[in-house]
């Protein structure tokens, strides 16, 4: 009985489009998120991305700088969520207010 709440945002994108990191960190899950097909955790120091709907191409532990590819994107979607690092797992923040 427990339900997957989302709070990130799917962007539209070409089919199998690439996937980049959108800012420095350390790749620190791959693999499959429940309810988002795989993807891929990076924690950037005081927050954590969550990129999924990924067919993932990026080690986990491998330091990637901002336009690094991560993956493509399974089909016409790439899930993308942003969390606070506070308590466990984070706390999700509504990523659009910082996307350019």
């Amino acid at each position: 009985k427990a339900r997957l709440s989302r709070r990130g945002i799917d962007l539209e994108v070409e089919d199998r489009a690439p996937a980049v990191a959108p800012a420095d960190g350390i790749v620190r899950y791959v693999g499959p998120i429940r309810g988002l097909d795989a993807g891929v955790i990076i924690d950037h120091g005081d927050y954590l991305t969550v990129i999924a709907k990924l067919d993932p191409a990026v080690p986990l532990g491998a330091h990637v700088t901002r336009g690094d590819k991560l993956g493509r994107a399974a089909r016409h979607r790439i899930y993308f969520e942003l969390r606070a690092k506070v308590g466990p797992g984070g706390l999700p923040i509504d990523p659009e207010p910082y996307l350019h």
